[in-house]
């Protein structure tokens, strides 16, 4: 078991990495589907600016639902959706962010069938990360 300092630092570094990748992803924001779909190599920097957003977001809330011991989550999106349940996430936001944990498997697992449209919602969503990154640092300020 870590103690709350080692918790704390992790979720700090995780949480800054949320912010690297949100920045990164944040310029692209306003670009249109159809620019999208014909600019290759800006859809791969989009893609593994999502995958570790989300992965580092999933890996604070396995850090959280273990220090807790809270239930254990069976599916990446389970995380998201325990820290709902323990006021961790506000709920809403834990059921509108958990489809997140689908979409990092597809795109580590099925890299070669990303739906560029679907990258595109996930891209106009993208202030997500930004709130989720504030409800952890709340969530970890009251860790004593």
């Amino acid at each position: 078991m870590l103690d709350k300092e080692s918790i704390k630092r992790k979720i700090s570094a995780k949480t800054e990495t949320i912010e690297k990748c949100y920045a990164r992803m944040y310029k692209e924001r306003n670009i249109t589907l159809k620019e999208l779909e014909h600019k290759h190599d800006l859809q791969s920097i989009l893609e593994r600016n999502f995958q570790i957003a989300i992965e580092a977001c999933m890996d604070i809330g396995e850090i959280l639902i273990s220090y807790f011991g809270y239930e254990k989550p069976i599916e990446n999106k389970d995380i998201f959706l325990i820290l709902g349940k323990h006021d961790i996430l506000p709920e809403k936001f834990a059921k509108k962010f958990a489809p997140a944990g689908g979409f990092r498997n597809v795109l580590v697992h099925h890299y070669d069938e990303v739906d560029i449209e679907k990258l595109y919602e996930h891209l106009k969503e993208i202030d997500d990360f930004d709130k989720f990154a504030r409800y952890i640092a709340k969530a970890v300020s009251k860790i004593k």
